[in-house]
């Protein structure tokens, strides 16, 4: 923690020494009230206190740093043996919280199961179009990625997973320099750690899926766009081209890249309007689209697969609009379903500005008042929002931080970054699914990691330098205490995704002695489970089974092959059970459950 709560500030003038500036007050002003308010919120979510509070804690962080200037963009000081050490510690303790019960915990998401197949078929054999696309419009990049860690760590939950996880470090650690670089070491720190412990980004780093990887090439890509606005270096702009062009053969909300990176070129022409510049923004653009060209030339043969996400997930899609207009209580008619996107936008404007509002506020009401309404993450605490009640206040003052902010080019290109990313959730129905904000979530790291250095920097130079510096130790342990209590605890207290890992897990254990036969689906209590579901199959290699949907025509059983016959069935189809105790008295009948509860009851033959 001495690590974090050291480093140089670039972004402010200091206060003079000795002498106490009223405004210095001010942030940590901000963020006590902003922390009341997030409290308020939890106890009441539908008193309307806690918004006031928030609002106050943004005025009196805006107020107070009127008189703050924006210095030019700084050089960073050389690394030192204290850098390297600090950097190496972060790394390691994120890593060791993405790999350790990395086969455990979370339980088997059925997409887990399915991408694992689509990797082991290219290890038995089969060799799909490196720049095509695979299962559910994921490009085959990812599946051979897997299918090589599969190789490597071996054909389980542990090798599906570890590139999730080692792209999970990889985004740490690309926060951290970027931090570092903007604002010293201290920023870098804070962020990196930030990131290092947040239950969203475990989540996603243990969870076998093509959005962690896309969202380290982000981290990655815009290290090197800061690096290059400082080095003004040809190779830092070439790297930054390739990683952000890499991302879009991961995760579908990478193709919000083709909007933002010629908006980015805009930026960087606007605020360095040197010689080299223009160049420089250039070769950052060749070297994107060269290196999604390959998936480009796939992608304009079958348009399908490249726009099959957008037409099942984004509001313009015309099958989802009377869903989006509904929900944002904007008036529509269902003679505007014949009309394209664009028509639409501009014949209705002032629908469209209820529904684009609507969305905003959702997808930002996720990080402190609001839960994932899909199944990806649901902690179960603090309203099921994605920050903590100390974390959320600081990424919201943090944002208001960066946008007050935006003439620095620091924060124009950060907020490019997260805002652009956060268009995932935005667009797209079900809003704010969390793993749709994959690209934005290391961003969002960096807002409270530059404010909180802005406080600490402030109040250091006002005053007694040992008391920000331990209150900043303190309350980046009390976060790490109190984040990866909730995942590794709290959350998994819940059993995640029980349902389909038991299944999975029980029938791995039978072996090839059993046929198994599945019994229905349970949607009331553990969802669409199937035995021919990816996490089964996958999990339940060489094991037989099938679904069974009218158990009469399946009695008496003749087909075992000379193995044991085992009945999972659950509560939606338990009145098959007398009918096999009828006919198989001599069997043997065990309810299967977890720290939850029972799932599934098994008849064995």
């Amino acid at each position: 923690m001495s690590a974090i709560a050291s480093g140089e500030n670039r972004l402010d003038e200091r206060p003079s020494r000795g002498r106490f500036d009223a405004g210095v007050l001010s942030g940590p002003a901000a963020i006590a009230v902003a922390i009341v308010a997030q409290l308020t919120l939890i106890r009441r979510p539908e008193a309307d206190i806690g918004l006031w509070l928030y609002l106050a804690a943004i005025a009196i962080l805006i107020l107070g740093s009127l008189g703050v200037r924006a210095s030019p963009f700084p050089e960073p000081a050389g690394r030192d043996r204290a850098d390297t050490m600090s950097t190496l510690v972060l790394v390691f303790a994120a890593l060791l919280l993405r790999v350790v019960l990395l086969t455990q915990h979370p339980g088997i998401f059925g997409d887990e199961g399915e991408r694992g197949m689509e990797a082991r078929h290219i290890l038995e054999g089969a060799r799909p179009p490196l720049a095509g696309y695979g299962w559910w419009g994921v490009p085959n990049v990812y599946f051979y990625l897997v299918a090589g860690f599969l190789r490597l760590a071996g054909d389980g939950l542990w090798g599906l997973r570890l590139f999730s996880a080692a792209s999970g470090v990889a985004a740490v650690f690309f926060v951290a320099r970027t931090g570092r670089l903007l604002w010293g070491r201290r920023a870098g720190l804070i962020a990196g750690a930030l990131l290092a412990v947040s239950p969203v980004a475990l989540q996603f780093s243990r969870l076998a899926g093509e959005s962690t990887p896309m969202s380290a090439l982000w981290a990655a890509g815009f290290f090197f766009v800061f690096r290059m606005l400082l080095s003004r270096r040809r190779r830092d702009a070439v790297l930054a081209g390739v990683l952000l062009g890499a991302s879009l053969y991961f995760y579908a909300a990478a193709k919000l890249l083709l909007l933002i990176v010629p908006a980015l070129a805009a930026v960087l022409l606007a605020f360095r309007p040197r010689r080299e510049m223009p160049g420089l923004a250039g070769l950052l653009v060749l070297a994107f689209g060269l290196t999604f060209l390959p998936l480009a030339v796939t992608s304009w043969k079958n348009p399908n697969e490249f726009g099959g996400r957008y037409r099942e997930a984004s509001i313009f899609s015309s099958q989802n609009r009377p869903a989006v207009f509904g929900a944002a209580r904007a008036a529509y008619s269902e003679t505007w379903r014949e009309e394209t996107a664009v028509q639409s936008v501009a014949r209705h404007p002032g629908g469209w500005t209820r529904v684009l509002f609507r969305q905003v506020g959702a997808t930002l009401d996720v990080l402190y008042r609001r839960g994932d309404p899909t199944v990806f993450y649901r902690p179960g605490v603090h309203l099921g929002s994605m920050l903590s009640p100390i974390v959320a206040p600081l990424a919201l003052l943090g944002l208001v931080w960066g946008l007050r902010n935006l003439r620095d080019v620091r924060f124009a290109v950060l907020g490019l970054w997260f805002w652009g990313g956060l268009l995932g959730a935005i667009l797209t129905i079900d809003t704010p699914s969390v793993q749709r904000l994959a690209g934005a979530w290391p961003a969002l790291m960096l807002f409270p990691a530059a404010l909180l250095d802005h406080v600490a920097t402030r109040w250091s130079a006002a005053g007694p330098r040992r008391v920000p510096a331990l209150a900043l130790a303190a309350l980046i342990g009390a976060i790490a205490v109190i984040d990866t209590r909730e995942y590794f605890f709290s959350y998994r207290a819940l059993a995640p995704y029980g349902g389909s890992t038991l299944q999975a897990r029980y029938a791995a254990a039978l072996g090839s002695s059993y046929k198994v036969y599945e019994l229905g689906v349970d949607g009331a209590r553990s969802g669409d489970i199937f035995f021919g579901y990816g996490p089964t199959r996958f999990l339940a290699k060489g094991v037989e089974g099938e679904d069974v949907g009218a158990l009469p025509s399946h009695l008496p059983i003749v087909d075992e092959n000379g193995k044991g016959a085992v009945f999972l069935v659950y509560p939606s189809n338990a009145e098959f059970l007398p009918m096999l105790r009828l006919f198989y008295p001599e069997g043997r009948e065990e309810v299967v459950a977890d720290r939850i509860g029972p799932h599934f009851t098994v008849y064995r033959i």
